[in-house]
Formats: structure tokens, C-alpha cells, sequence
């Protein structure tokens, strides 16, 4: 439904390359180098700067980016809407979590959710714990686990685990 320029200028905003977003979207460099040169015209407006060793998204490539979440996010909560009607269980949930879930945590958690919903497919991220509630505040992941001391605006706690200090 949504077209792929979508997608391809969120990897390219991502890798801040053309050449790898087209490697991890199995499609040629070419192709993604077209459709984010035609969405900047029909913009009117360069959306990254161009540098020597890759792309950087300047303040209006921000903005579209922002828009483009929330679009892709929007869509996605309204098939998820659609599938519940027809009483079907299915969609993709995005998690980023702190690498230290990746041990035994995630893995158990993910194998009983999808004993429960064999239709949801998951993908998961590991990245240091700080960079957990930004991910989930830009929109690029549903779901973020981190421990943390301070929650950042904008951002709701689902469930809290206490935790004890160490001595």
C-alpha cells in the first residue's frame, strides 16, 4: 500500500548510505539512489547531505523522516486493527532492548509469545541502554526494555521490575 520510497529512505536515513540501505533491502543502489532523488524534487528540497563517506539527513530529511514513522506506524496499528476484527491475531512487533536481555530474557519471552499468537512475527534489536528510549520515542520500535533512572518525555512505562541496588 505504502510506496516503497518509504521504506528505502528510512534505510538510508538508518545506514547514512545509499549503497548499504539497497544491500539490506536486496535491490539495486540505482534504484533507492532514484527514488530518494525524486522524493527530494517533489519535496523541493535536499533531505540529506551528501559527504564524503556516506549521508547524513539534514533538518528537513528529520522532518520527513518523523513523518514517515509515524505514517508507517499509523498503517501498521490500523492492519493490526483489521486483522482483530476479522478476528485474526497476527502483525509485527518491534523490540529494542539492552543487549543483556539477548541471554535468556528475550529468547524465552519472544518462544511463549509466539506459542500464544503463531502469527505475530517479532524483530528485535540489541543496543546499550541509554539508546533504548530514543529508539522508541522516534517511532522506530513499538516496544523498548532498559534499565534506566530517569524516564524521557513523551514515553509511557507499560510495567516496572524492581530492581535491587548492588552494595
Amino acid at each position: 500500500m505504502h510506496a516503497n520510497v518509504l521504506k528505502y529512505f528510512v534505510e538510508v536515513a538508518r545506514c547514512g548510505s545509499i549503497r548499504k540501505a539497497a544491500q539490506n533491502l536486496y535491490v539495486a543502489s540505482s534504484a533507492v539512489n532514484r527514488q530518494i532523488l525524486k522524493l527530494e524534487s517533489e519535496m523541493g528540497t535536499e533531505l540529506f547531505d551528501r559527504l564524503p563517506n556516506g549521508i547524513r539527513l539534514n533538518a528537513a530529511g528529520e522532518r520527513v523522516l518523523q513523518h514517515i514513522r509515524g505514517t508507517l506506524n499509523d498503517f501498521h496499528l490500523m492492519r493490526s486493527e483489521l486483522d482483530e476484527l476479522k478476528g485474526d491475531r497476527k502483525g509485527h512487533v518491534s523490540v529494542v532492548a539492552m543487549d543483556s536481555l539477548f541471554v535468556d530474557f528475550l529468547p524465552a519471552t519472544v518462544e511463549e509469545f509466539s506459542d500464544a499468537y503463531p502469527a505475530v512475527t517479532y524483530s528485535i534489536a540489541a543496543v546499550p541502554p541509554h539508546d533504548v528510549p530514543p529508539r522508541v520515542l522516534s517511532g522506530e520500535y513499538d516496544v523498548g526494555i532498559t534499565y534506566i533512572t530517569k524516564l524521557p518525555a513523551g514515553l509511557d512505562v507499560v510495567t516496572e521490575v524492581p530492581c535491587r541496588r548492588a552494595s
